[in-house]
């Protein structure tokens, strides 16, 4: 039996290596072979493709990428600059006064001298860029980015409408202004926010950080799972973080209109704020507010510092820590 099942395996290894030969004979001796479901395929070689346009203005953007670093940010004037594999070249379009960009293949880059399935390998998932440029004093109606893999970076735009979804990459914001604001990173790297002024919408986080400095929010809410939070150096008017699974950290933050902030899992953990009095809920752990202290078991305790409605910081947390300091 055993000398059977052998000499079965020994014939379908070599069927299997019969094909691979003539396969490649048949394409020119090609070293490579990628499979589309059941199907042998020819990958594209490896190669560097370039594709631009220029000075032709808009007023709004609308990408749509399978992979791509892309980059939106000042410049002297209007232009797209996609780089990367022939294949995954995006088509770009101006109509209407809106940019829209939209790569369908879905096919990653094969290394040579490889044999492997159609989007199973985290290959050449960055390798292509794409970069936006706009003019000095020009705010755009909208900008909107789906992106699966790769980062997305909104540099020094303004803008009255800004939705960016990551799948799988991350999210840069650097002195970016937007009057409404939708932003979703589902895993992949953190989300940093550097200088943004941000009003009126949400953030969703999971299984990624946040992190943002400097700059100012207003009414905005952040629904995080899976990550930690942190807010430092911000003017915060209204608004709330609601977290399931990670620690939420507030320091030196200017408190307008009150601010609220839900832990499932973690730690609420504040220090320095302005023009905010406190009050502080856990069910299981402690309830630290400067000198003060108290424990919850299993039971909804509560401390502040203040009787007043207005204004007010208030930490909750089910599992975990609150800590308040100077």
């Amino acid at each position: 039996m055993k000398i059977k099942r052998n000499l079965k395996w020994g014939t379908l290894i070599l069927l299997v290596g019969i094909f691979c030969t003539i396969f490649g004979a048949l394409n020119n001796g090609v070293k490579s072979i990628a499979f589309d479901g059941i199907r042998p395929v020819v990958p594209e070689k490896e190669r560097q493709y370039r594709e631009s346009i220029e000075n032709e203005a808009f007023d709004s953007i609308d990408i749509d990428v399978k992979r791509a670093k892309i980059k939106i940010q000042r410049g002297k004037h209007y232009a797209v600059t996609y780089q990367g594999k022939k294949s995954n070249v995006p088509t770009i379009s101006v109509d209407n006064h809106q940019l829209v960009i939209n790569q369908t293949n879905n096919i990653l880059t094969e290394t040579a001298n490889t044999i492997h399935w159609k989007e199973s390998t985290r290959v050449d998932r960055d390798n292509s860029t794409i970069l936006i440029t706009v003019p000095e004093n020009v705010k755009l109606q909208k900008v909107r980015v789906f992106n699966n893999y790769g980062m997305t970076s909104v540099l020094n735009i303004d803008t009255s409408m800004l939705e960016v979804t990551e799948m799988e990459g991350g999210i840069i914001l650097k002195k970016t202004a937007a009057d409404a604001v939708d932003l979703e990173a589902d895993s992949g790297k953190d989300m940093y926010l550097q200088d943004v002024d941000l009003e009126n919408g949400q953030i969703q986080n999971t299984g990624v950080g946040l992190n943002i400095n400097d700059g100012s929010l207003k009414n905005m809410a952040v629904d995080a799972n899976h990550g930690d939070v942190a807010y430092q150096k911000l003017s915060v008017d209204g608004g709330s973080i609601n977290n399931d699974d990670g620690d939420v950290t507030l320091n030196k933050l200017e408190i307008v209109n009150g601010f609220t902030v839900n832990t499932c899992r973690g730690n609420n953990k504040v220090t320095d704020i302005e023009n905010s009095a406190f009050k502080l809920s856990a069910r299981n752990g402690k309830n630290k507010l400067f000198n003060q202290s108290q424990t919850a078991n299993n039971e909804m305790k509560s401390i502040q510092n203040t009787n007043s409605k207005d204004n007010i910081l208030s930490l909750t947390v089910i599992n975990g820590n609150n800590v308040v300091k100077q």
